[in-house]
């Protein structure tokens, strides 16, 4: 069911998960990030801890202008 995967915010959890060097701080939309953990899984000891929680939204234009040359053959 393609409901099912709606997060909060419109976000799709599909987008949310993704592979590469940064993967293993990506957890589905909503849950919080702990902060460091030990081998356990168990929040470490912090002199400081700070939570930032962000639901942002963009609205992006763009204006472009391509100059060139176009050649079509007909064979």
């Amino acid at each position: 069911d393609a409901d099912s995967a709606q997060a909060q915010g419109n976000r799709r959890l599909a987008a949310a998960a993704s592979s590469g060097p940064n993967s293993v701080l990506r957890k589905e939309p909503g849950s919080l990030l702990k902060g460091a953990t030990d081998e356990n899984g168990e929040l470490k000891a912090a002199a400081l801890m700070l939570g930032i929680k962000l639901d942002l939204e963009a609205e992006i234009h763009l204006t472009a202008r391509v100059r060139g040359d176009i050649t079509v053959g007909l064979y």
